[in-house]
């Protein structure tokens, strides 16, 4: 029987723009890199969207460990 191997996936959904900063960090805890996604986040809020708030972009990381 072979050896399993287990993995963990990560998703973190960030700012636009500090994708590469979360990288970076979790390079030096060891993760080989990852992948970034751009987003964008919604709110079905009144007052956000009286503000113009109401679309935000967003980065989604994605990490294999």
């Amino acid at each position: 029987m072979k050896d399993k191997k287990y993995f963990d996936l990560i998703f973190t959904v960030v700012d636009f723009g500090s994708g590469s900063k979360v990288i970076k960090t979790a390079r030096k805890s060891g993760v080989s890199g990852g992948t970034i996604v751009l987003g964008n986040g919604t709110d079905d809020h009144r007052l956000l969207e009286t503000l113009a708030l109401d679309h935000v972009r967003k980065e989604i990381v994605i990490m294999v460990t």
